[in-house]
């Protein structure tokens, strides 16, 4: 299966072979923390690899060696989070996960 996401992002990279579905949080420059554009991805591209039938795990993972993820990009808040509106917009997705693919964390 082909993915292409919207909105797409460079800094989450996914590959699937053999039933297991990797995702990637690439940004090791910055520990791998999770910024807007990133956070606005991940609920498609999560929903995407559920509905795949080929995809049996999915593993999250950290690029490098040095972090699995630093939490959420601390360098954005001053305008991403300068107003009421946008003080929210990181708030976790309330969609469950329905499919059968068991997630993991790995390092």
């Amino acid at each position: 299966m082909t993915y292409s996401f919207s909105p797409s992002t460079s800094k989450l990279v996914v590959s699937v072979s053999d039933g297991l579905a990797t995702l990637a949080i690439d940004n090791p420059s910055k520990h791998n923390a999770v910024d807007l554009e990133m956070w606005k991805a991940l609920p498609e591209i999560v929903a995407a690899l559920d509905r795949d039938p080929a995809v049996r795990v999915v593993i999250l993972r950290g690029a490098g060696r040095e972090s699995f993820a630093s939490g959420a990009d601390i360098g954005e808040f001053a305008t991403v989070r300068a107003d009421a509106e946008g003080g929210g917009s990181m708030r976790p997705p309330t969609r469950r996960r329905s499919g059968p693919s068991p997630i993991a964390r790995s390092r």
